[in-house]
């Protein structure tokens, strides 16, 4: 197993998420690119009745109804039991899931087993879908062997290279993942900022209330051998795993943004129009299940998709992304070298999730003020602040009365008469010649 610690000096300590997050935030934004271009090519939805948007409003506030009906049911299921080797199990075999698709999705972008397609839902939202004809079995069955065999040397004996390529496919993933509603660099400035202050917050707030309880206490009450059962090693060392790579990812979100803004801003001072794309075929919309033949023949075709070019524009100026990234990559350094030189137990500097976090606490503000003074520097200020990317387009309600059928009386007086002899049009008023 190859140790990186062993070429640094004496009680310096690498974070195993920095490389891995170098060559995703290297790799990510130019897919995040792609993905955007491709949505810029779709069109806009239909309009829709008000009836048909009420309904698809009832159906999305039933599937969240019942989406968080079950996290919370399965928390209550778990934290009832009390058992811990479940718990594990389960933790165990989702993030083995995680993995795998993670892999299998970042080994599949880089080989062109499969490309992928943009389309446009009846809702307008964007589904992302495998372009009809594109499939390569033989690079698709390599990649599901080269993942497979990463996920389980990853599980049996924890290596170097196995944890370097399911963090960078986390990490990547996480960035390339999707977007589904209006993204702004504002927002997610204020998102990020939100979170750690949240976080924060609400980890002072159990700190003070574990320490009124201990003082409130006059006899502690020795907890049973079940409830000192901890998670297994394996389970907790996955659950450490994950919020690390979290913690690296979240600052990439903006450094990915920052790349398609610096991309705009190029595509609109030079007048450039959009790469051109290759268009997909028409889909079935999986929003209608299709349980017989009359429901799969009336059920909404979804409109002609467009599938993600293989390579992102190239040769235009980056300073937003080259600031995001290199003030991330200066936090994490000065973090590393703050848990070396200053006075740290020696349990926290073994817990790499804290070294993540403290680099999380100080590298969002960093990143936000130096993308604000180079934007305010460069010229770019306005342009940022008001940038937005609308991933999804809701569609127009139509006015009812807008589309009636003819009447029959209308029908029955047509505004001029044929005159089938002569096949000409005879008017049916009287016509002044001389005029």
């Amino acid at each position: 197993m190859l140790q990186l610690d062993a070429i640094l000096p004496a009680g310096w300590r690498l974070s195993p998420t920095l490389l891995p997050a170098l060559v995703a935030f290297a790799t990510a934004p130019p897919a995040s690119l792609r993905q955007w271009i491709a949505v810029q090519h779709l069109a806009a939805p239909e309009a829709v009745d008000p009836a048909q948007q009420k309904s698809m409003r009832r159906r999305k506030a039933i599937q969240l109804f019942a989406l968080f009906a079950i996290i919370f049911s399965a928390e209550y299921f778990l934290i009832a039991e009390a058992d811990q080797k479940l718990l594990s199990c389960i933790i165990t075999v989702a993030t083995g899931v995680l993995f795998q698709v993670s892999l299998m999705g970042f080994f599949s972008d880089f080989s062109g087993a499969v490309k992928w397609a943009a389309y446009r839902a009846p809702s307008g939202m964007t589904l992302w879908r495998f372009a009809p004809g594109t499939l390569s079995h033989v690079r698709m069955l390599g990649v599901v062997l080269l993942s497979g065999a990463i996920n389980m040397q990853s599980f049996i004996e924890p290596h170097f290279f196995a944890t370097f390529a399911i963090t960078t496919a986390l990490v990547h993933r996480f960035l390339t993942a999707g977007h589904h509603k209006t993204l702004s660099i504002r927002g997610i400035m204020f998102v990020l900022i939100g979170w750690i202050a949240t976080s924060f917050l609400l980890s002072g707030l159990l700190v003070v209330l574990i320490v009124r309880l201990q003082q409130g206490e006059e006899a502690p009450v020795s907890p049973s051998p079940e409830e000192l059962e901890p998670l297994s090693p394996r389970a907790t060392g996955l659950t450490q795993f994950i919020a690390s790579v979290l913690f690296t990812a979240g600052p990439g979100v903006l450094i990915a943004a920052c790349y398609r803004f610096d991309y705009h801003h190029h595509q609109t001072t030079t007048q450039l129009a959009l790469p051109t794309v290759e268009l997909a075929e028409r889909r079935q919309c999986p929003s209608r299940r299709r349980a017989c033949e009359q429901s799969c023949a009336t059920s909404t075709p979804l409109a002609p998709g467009v599938i993600i070019p293989t390579h992102a524009p190239r040769g235009f100026a980056r300073p937003l992304y080259w600031t995001a990234l290199l003030s991330w990559l200066a936090v994490q350094l000065a973090t590393m070298a703050a848990f070396a030189l200053l006075p740290i137990p020696k349990d926290l500097l073994e817990e790499h999730s804290v070294m993540d976090l403290a680099a999380l606490a100080v590298a969002v503000p960093v990143q936000v003020v130096a993308v604000v003074l180079v934007a305010c520097v460069t010229g770019r200020a306005r342009e940022m602040w008001t940038y937005k990317e609308k991933w999804t387009v809701l569609p127009k309600v139509a006015e009812e009365g807008a589309i009636k059928l003819v009447s029959e009386e209308l029908e029955a007086a047509p505004a001029y008469e044929v005159d089938f002899k002569e096949d000409v049009a005879v008017p049916a008023f009287p016509v002044d010649i001389k005029a």
